[in-house]
Formats: C-alpha cells, structure tokens, sequence
C-alpha cells in the first residue's frame, strides 16, 4: 500500500516551502501553493510531477497573501496547464462555501 501525500505549503510560506514538501515529503498534492508563482523552475517542476495545487483564493485574500482577487496568481497555474482544484478553506472561520 502506497500513501498518497498532500501538505501545506506556499501560502505563508515563501516557494522554498513547497520544495521542501515536494523534495523532502514527496507530495502528490500541495494545499495552497501560491508562491509557487514566484519560482518559474517549481512552475516547471509542478508540471513535470504532475502536483495538483489546492487553492485557496477567498483564505489567500483575507489572509494578505494577496492583494486582491484580481491580482491571484491562479490564472499563471492555468496557463501552465498546472491541475488546480479551488477550494473554501476554514469555511467557519472565512464564512464561505462554495
């Protein structure tokens, strides 16, 4: 039996997070991930392992990780053809759903 392996990382957490999770950890899945952003070679890397980045746009606003909604880098996760779910996060604490 095989574990299927998912961390947090990238979100308050600069890229290097998400290395560590994929490097060290061996992940499948990364929730949130949206510095990754900022390092196109773990842009490369995403793709070239086939993670999924778990999103988190309302938690990645309210939080400050950015700005804006406007400004969420997801659409660079899409255009990399990245997998990207999106997703609510701590709905009681956010009030959201989906």
């Amino acid at each position: 039996m095989s574990l299927h392996l998912v961390a947090h990382a990238g979100e308050a957490a600069g890229p290097e997070s998400i290395w560590d999770a994929i490097n060290y950890l061996k992940v499948e899945r990364i929730g949130h991930g949206v510095t990754a952003s900022r390092d196109p070679e773990l842009i490369d890397c995403l793709l070239k392992r086939d993670i999924t980045i778990e999103m988190c746009p309302t938690s990645n606003l309210r939080t400050g990780v950015v700005p804006s909604l406007q400004k969420h880098p997801i659409r660079t996760f899409f255009d990399r053809c990245i997998k990207v779910t999106v997703n609510t996060d701590d709905p009681s604490m956010f009030n959201t759903d989906m």
